[in-house]
């Protein structure tokens, strides 16, 4: 197998990646897939920062009642705003899934 060395952005990217992911260009080219050799340590790294979040922040964001947005909306204003055809594509290819 080929390998291709990382460099250290991409490293900090894919070391708190848990599960398998597509990987593409600024276009929405998928480039290829990757997935982690350890997803147990991504998953430990996940539970410690756990403690970090503060419950009370959480409850008093959620008791403003500001409405939030669901994935679908959030694509949709990202396609609105690109200026990017290939981009636009990918981002309706997901906006379908999320309707099926």
């Amino acid at each position: 197998m080929t390998q291709l060395v990382a460099d250290r952005t991409p490293l900090e990217i894919l070391a708190h990646v848990a599960e398998r992911i597509e990987i593409c260009d600024t276009s929405g080219t998928v480039l290829g897939h990757f997935t982690p050799v350890n997803p147990e340590r991504v998953q430990a790294r996940y539970r410690n920062s756990a403690p970090r979040i503060d419950r009370e922040e959480l409850k008093r964001r959620k008791a403003q009642g500001r409405p939030g947005h669901t994935t679908r909306e959030l694509f949709e204003r990202l396609k609105s705003i690109t200026p990017d055809r290939k981009m636009q594509d990918y981002l309706q290819e997901k906006i379908d899934k999320l309707a099926e």
